[in-house]
């Protein structure tokens, strides 16, 4: 039978790991935040997805099952910026399910996990309304290509990898990224983004 002392130091030790955990998934999260909603608020506005759920709340659920999937395998994985972006658009799929009125979230029922205030701070300053705004008025006069090479770039491709991915040669993804980054600086500033974060260094 164990010993008190046994019991505490075992607690002592699972704190500090939950510690730990947390501390690494605020740094893997800071680093991917305001691609991923950038890349939220693009696929929301091109979509037409109905008001039931917004930016916010897309943002939200993905992080928590994110988090939720850390805590289950206690680790933050390497391949922490495409798994949260794959979660994001399991979530962006369940919203255009013409029944997503009928389902409950763990962020609507009260059963959220305690997200790290930091995580939740970050997610807030980024979707502040003013900015949703203008961002949504910008990707109303964008084609949807032009719409889909921004999304793609918010979510850490570069310029080749959208080339392939969009099936258009590498310098007609450079000079398309030239005029939208163009077109895009004022958002892509209050972002935070530097020139040169987005995409190939060389399309600055």
């Amino acid at each position: 039978m164990p010993h008190a002392g046994e019991g505490r130091a075992s607690e002592g030790e699972s704190e500090a790991a939950a510690d730990e955990l947390g501390r690494a998934f605020e740094d893997a999260y800071s680093q991917v935040a305001r691609g991923l909603v950038g890349w939220v608020i693009v696929r929301v506005q091109r979509w037409r997805l109905p008001a039931t759920h917004s930016a916010d709340d897309i943002v939200q659920e993905s992080v928590i099952r994110m988090l939720a999937r850390c805590r289950q395998h206690r680790s933050v994985p390497d391949a922490f910026p495409s798994l949260l972006f794959g979660i994001a658009s399991h979530v962006l799929l369940e919203v255009s399910r013409k029944d997503m009125r009928q389902v409950m979230w763990p962020t609507r029922s009260g059963q959220a996990l305690d997200v790290p205030d930091s995580v939740t701070r970050a997610s807030q300053r980024l979707l502040k309304k003013e900015l949703q705004q203008k961002f949504r008025d910008v990707i109303d006069g964008l084609t949807d290509d032009e719409a889909e090479h921004v999304a793609l770039a918010l979510e850490g491709l570069d310029q080749k990898q959208i080339a392939e991915r969009m099936e258009i040669s590498h310098s007609a993804a450079r000079k398309r990224w030239q005029r939208l980054r163009a077109v895009l600086r004022g958002f892509f500033d209050e972002l935070g983004y530097e020139p040169g974060d987005l995409g190939d260094s060389s399309d600055a």
